[in-house]
């Protein structure tokens, strides 16, 4: 769902993601679901795991088959927690997936808000430029 934001981040649009990780789901085959996103720039990502999971729920975020949160290869595991990763040179590209494992007896969400901007011209531009260089 878009939304259209005026952040503290000076983002145009506000897309929001509530994945629901069923119980039961090991570490090992997490659940995974697709984020659809335009290709735009990613400036801001909120998450929030409401009161419940009690260290049964870990997630990651992916984008186009590669980790890109957390970094360091573990799995976020919060209880009625929230954060916000704003890091430079985030992907562009709408190919964003979220992984989740839930060894609990219930299902439980994330809440995820992604802060973007559309991509200007001169972006776009060296995007392809970037892609045909690399494909040749």
């Amino acid at each position: 769902m878009a939304v259209q934001s005026t952040s503290p981040t000076g983002s145009q649009q506000v897309f929001l993601f509530q994945p629901v990780t069923p119980h039961g789901t090991p570490e090992a085959t997490p659940y995974v679901t697709d984020l659809a996103l335009p290709n735009y720039e990613v400036q801001l990502i909120r998450w929030r795991i409401p009161c419940g999971p009690q260290g049964n729920l870990g997630f990651q975020l992916w984008y186009s088959g590669a980790l890109v949160l957390p970094q360091n290869g573990l799995w976020i595991i919060a209880d009625d927690e929230f954060d916000k990763m704003e890091l430079d040179e985030l992907p562009t590209a709408g190919d964003w997936q979220f992984y989740g494992y839930n060894t609990g007896d219930y299902d439980h969400v994330a809440l995820l808000t992604f802060y973007t901007n559309p991509l200007s011209p001169a972006s776009l531009t060296a995007a392809a430029l970037t892609v045909k260089t690399v494909l040749g």
